[in-house]
């Protein structure tokens, strides 16, 4: 497409991260550049990342949490007063409940053992964790047994973000834009100049009165609050999409509950 800039204008939306050429016929024509989303489902768990070519990825947060918690069984034989303890290994610890007691503690999930010497035993039940690192763009998952898995979420976006391409050609002054398919349009620029700065990714346009204007592209974003637990995906027009990655872990996390009874010294877990 041949864009004669003898005369015209152009101009940049940043609202909607358009840049409109308008000739000197008064015709316009509309270059929108890369419009990237990430969006949490929180009633499924899906993180859907989305290209400005509209093509999804998605990851099932829920299932991924579901899928590497491991979980502690217990089980009581009222005939011999044993409590049978399986950890996170499928390893059996028999307690033999004749004498001494057991109290949980809710706010550590704890449960602690003593016997009849008033030695005392603790079982920390499960443990996990979800943080995210806004320095390496890596979110890592650690279950109870402190196995750690890790999505590195800054090469998920890179990986899948289309990229536009702008070249300019100094000899026929003419700028080359190569949209996210890859098709090229050339503008030829009769007055003025462009130049394009990679360090701050603009593009600067000077028209033949020397009046500089520069256009801003791909400015996108991903930060992790540490205080609420969010997670904030900002896309190159400024739209934030938001993941609550406490309220994740709360939804999928499974946890044990256990209450004794000390006048029957009943055990229910």
């Amino acid at each position: 497409h041949d864009l004669v800039l003898g005369t015209g204008a152009v101009s940049y939306d940043a609202a909607t991260n358009t840049l409109t050429y308008v000739d000197a016929t008064g015709t316009s024509k509309d270059f929108v550049f890369n419009e990237t989303s990430l969006v949490y489902n929180d009633a499924t768990n899906i993180l859907t990342y989305t290209n400005s070519k509209g093509e999804e990825q998605t990851i099932d947060l829920g299932a991924l949490v579901a899928a590497n918690e491991t979980l502690t069984v217990l089980t009581y034989d009222k005939a011999t007063n044993t409590l049978t303890y399986a950890d996170e290994d499928k390893i059996t610890h028999d307690l033999v409940l004749g004498t001494g007691a057991v109290s949980y503690d809710a706010a550590t999930n704890t449960l602690t053992y003593v016997d009849a010497t008033g030695t005392s035993k603790d079982f920390v039940f499960n443990e996990t964790s979800l943080v995210y690192n806004d320095t390496t763009n890596i979110l890592t998952y650690t279950n109870s047994k402190g196995e750690e898995q890790t999505i590195d979420l800054g090469a998920l976006v890179a990986a899948n973000e289309t990229l536009t391409v702008l070249t300019y050609d100094k000899a026929t002054n003419t700028l080359t834009y190569a949209d996210e398919d890859k098709i090229t349009h050339d503008l030829v620029l009769g007055t003025g100049a462009v130049s394009y700065d990679a360090a701050t990714n603009t593009l600067t346009y000077v028209d033949a009165t020397g009046t500089s204007k520069d256009f801003v592209f791909n400015e996108t974003s991903l930060v992790y609050n540490d205080t609420t637990n969010i997670l904030t995906y900002t896309n190159s027009k400024g739209e934030e999409q938001t993941i609550d990655l406490g309220a994740l872990v709360a939804a999928n996390e499974t946890l044990t509950v256990l209450t004794y009874d000390k006048a029957t010294n009943t055990l229910t877990y």
